[in-house]
């Protein structure tokens, strides 16, 4: 810019053209500006959007190590009742005379 202030002084350059140019600069700027603002409501949309899926992936995780605690449980309380199940003899022989009774 300030090159052509002095090809103005010198008579090189018009008036005119000077302006011309001060207004395509000032358009650029304002542009720039614009495209900052626009940037910055994209950064924050995309941080909510990453805070968003943390947030539902903490939970998706709450959620199965709940249902993993439930299977671990239900796993423990049948191998117990599948122990009970067992009918074993006393020695190496056969059962008879068996009598079941449900618990």
């Amino acid at each position: 810019m300030q090159t052509w202030k002095e090809l103005v002084k010198n008579g090189a350059a018009s008036r005119i053209k000077i302006n011309e140019i001060a207004k395509g600069i000032a358009a650029t700027k304002s542009q720039i500006k614009e495209a900052q603002v626009q940037l910055e409501q994209k950064n924050l949309k995309l941080m909510e959007l990453m805070s968003s899926q943390e947030l539902d992936a903490q939970k998706e995780l709450a959620e199965l190590i709940a249902e993993e605690a439930i299977i671990s449980e239900n796993i423990k309380r049948l191998s117990i009742k599948l122990e009970r199940t067992q009918i074993k003899a006393m020695a190496n022989g056969i059962i008879t005379d068996l009598q079941y009774q449900t618990p």
